[in-house]
């Protein structure tokens, strides 16, 4: 599985690692070395296609009950059973509280 990071925040982790001059110059060479090798990788990785979604579980038009024999988890837009998991392209957010 696949995971996404926020670039930003990755090159503000890195550059708060370690101060080069806490090391020993030849260290620190080392150091900035592989620091500008992974700087570059991220700066050269193309984008992925990402967005948030919402789940059917946390989405407006999902409905979900249970009685003494199933439970279900039903999409009044699609107009079919769903898992809670799932997510479209029409789910809108619904309010907390």
């Amino acid at each position: 599985m696949k995971k996404y990071i926020d670039a930003y925040a990755f090159r503000r982790h890195l550059d708060n690692i370690l101060p080069f001059t806490a090391l020993p110059q030849e260290r620190s060479l080392h150091f900035k070395f592989a620091k500008d090798a992974v700087l570059w990788a991220l700066d050269h990785e193309s984008a992925a296609d990402v967005t948030k979604v919402v789940r059917c579980r946390d989405c407006l038009h999902h409905d979900a009950g249970e009685d003494e024999c199933e439970s279900w988890n039903y999409c009044k837009i699609l107009a079919q059973d769903v898992r809670d998991d799932w997510f479209c392209a029409s789910g809108i957010k619904k309010k907390e509280g």
